[in-house]
């Protein structure tokens, strides 16, 4: 009877073990930011921990305890030409079924905010929520989810 309950016991353990690493594993292969879309740049990545705002502690690359604690991530894109970069920045639109909430340029920097269905939740930006923020200046792209911290 002990040996029967000790077994099922460690079948359970193993399939929610089995389901975590699968869920971990979706989450890392998650393309919230294009990079399939940008075969032909250099890219750079940042990810935002423990909170969704200027808060966030920026690191460039996570260990498995702080992938737990994401909040958002970003990726720089640099392409040889302008135009790769806005036919990029089209491209991540389109692919992703964003509905544009706001657009702004200042300094040179174009940004869209905008809200795609699959990239999940979102953040609270005044004229709407936002979960994908786009930042293109020239031949570089900044793509943000839920949106750009920091300086570009």
């Amino acid at each position: 009877m002990f040996l029967s309950s000790l077994k099922s016991f460690f079948k359970t353990v193993f399939a929610l073990a089995l389901l975590f690493g699968f869920a971990l594993l979706a989450g890392f292969l998650k393309d919230d930011l294009g990079f399939s879309l940008a075969t032909d740049a250099q890219v750079r990545k940042e990810y935002y921990l423990y909170s969704a705002s200027s808060q966030a502690v920026i690191k460039e690359s996570v260990t498995i305890e702080e992938w737990l604690r994401i909040k958002g991530e970003s990726a720089t894109f640099v392409f040889e030409t302008e135009n790769q970069a806005k036919a990029f920045s089209q491209r991540l639109l389109q692919e992703k079924k964003a509905m544009i909430v706001m657009k702004e340029s200042a300094a040179g920097v174009e940004s869209v905010y905008a809200y795609a269905e699959e990239n999940g939740a979102g953040v609270d930006f005044g004229c709407g929520k936002i979960n994908l923020h786009i930042a293109r200046k020239g031949n570089t792209v900044c793509v943000g989810a839920p949106i750009v911290f920091g300086g570009f």
